[in-house]
């Protein structure tokens, strides 16, 4: 029996899937939100008139197992080796997004016979007729088996787009499927799902059965910030927050180097350190590296210069930042505070600043005590 339209993508040796996109913007990611870099890699391109970025699989002649009718490839095969496309690179980026552009083409089946793509395929994808049903039309994925997925009906009168997402972010992958806008869902409305594969990209894309494609583009892009939720101290709710990607990977290299989404949420709330400031605020002042390291206890200290300029009296820290606050995406602000005596209460003295040698003890002030308040934004 011929497979009509079930199109895969595959891990193999060099990793291989069936993927398309045209764009790959905005944020979107299967962890939250995800602000990609732009702009995107475009890693294949492919038309019934232009290849770019690979190359089909040949027969012993040497001519291409796939046929050309005006725009569209028509494909016509029984091996997913017949019409495989292969990419001159794996993709590396983290966010990688496949749209295929296709005349629906369903496989007929019976609920339970759709065929089982090669096991290096990281998904594959098909419309297929249940006759057993008086042939009604369905999407299905195959993600490990295939998946029945809803939130769009099958039009099989017009050419249609199917984008794979995938998400290489983590240890876990994962993979999304979408028809132009709309992204399908399965029974439980999940939208994404672990594949289960080891692969980190996209190289081989295999078509089976027969019916026309009329074009396919793999682009990527790379993760500049996490959306993770936190629930403040003291608050019962939580609150979303993108959290730079390069204090992710900082972090990581610095406390114990596997630190996921979750575990860098808690840094950024737990204050069971010394001085009681998060671990990460410990790591980017004073490069504390855990709740253990002996420079968690580290208070911030500021005192006043012998020598005062233009009358005001400059301060220095005890705070060496050594880079690590540029290093990952963090901003360490100052502010003077000051009170008539060492019970308080303190007010601000003067605007906060992100350059400590700009604090200075103003000249003529009432205040007799004074202290400088350091915090940390993400």
């Amino acid at each position: 029996m011929k497979l009509i339209k079930v199109i895969s993508v595959a891990t193999a040796v060099a990793t291989a899937c069936f993927c398309m996109s045209a764009v790959a913007a905005g944020t979107e990611g299967q962890s939250g939100k995800l602000t990609l870099t732009t702009p995107a890699v475009t890693n294949v391109n492919v038309t019934a008139t232009s290849t770019e970025g690979g190359s089909w699989n040949t027969n012993v002649t040497g001519v291409a197992k796939i046929e050309r009718d005006g725009e569209y490839m028509v494909i016509d095969c029984d091996a997913a080796s017949s019409n495989l496309f292969t990419a001159a690179s794996r993709t590396t980026n983290e966010i990688v997004k496949c749209s295929f552009t296709l005349q629906p083409a369903p496989v007929p089946h019976t609920g339970s016979d759709l065929p089982i793509p090669d096991a290096s395929a990281q998904v594959a994808f098909c419309i297929a007729t249940n006759t057993a049903s008086g042939g009604a039309s369905a999407f299905y994925a195959y993600v490990g088996s295939w998946t029945q997925l809803t939130n769009s009906t099958a039009n099989l009168s017009s050419d249609y787009i199917l984008t794979i997402t995938f998400d290489y972010t983590g240890s876990s992958k994962y993979a999304k499927f979408s028809i132009g806008d709309t992204d399908l869902l399965d029974a439980s409305d999940n939208k994404w799902f672990s594949i289960g594969t080891a692969a980190n990209g996209v190289q081989k894309y295999c078509f089976v059965g027969n019916g026309n494609l009329k074009s396919f583009v793999t682009t990527g892009q790379d993760v500049a910030a996490e959306e993770i939720h936190i629930t403040p101290p003291g608050s019962e709710s939580s609150k979303p927050i993108d959290v730079p990607e390069e204090l992710v990977s900082s972090v990581r290299t610095a406390i114990g180097g596997g630190a996921t989404s979750e575990q860098i949420a808690a840094m950024l709330v737990s204050t069971d350190t010394g001085n009681h400031a998060t671990l990460i605020d410990n790591y980017v002042l004073f490069g504390a590296t855990t709740t253990n390291d002996t420079k968690a206890a580290t208070v911030p200290v500021a005192k006043p210069a012998v020598k005062s300029t233009d009358g005001n009296i400059p301060l220095t820290f005890n705070i060496p930042l050594e880079g690590r606050a540029a290093a990952v995406g963090a901003t360490v602000t100052y502010q003077l505070m000051g009170a008539t005596s060492s019970a308080g209460p303190f007010s601000a003295v003067g605007d906060s600043t992100t350059d400590a040698n700009a604090l200075k003890i103003p000249t003529g002030t009432s205040y007799k005590v004074f202290k400088v308040t350091v915090s940390v934004a993400y």
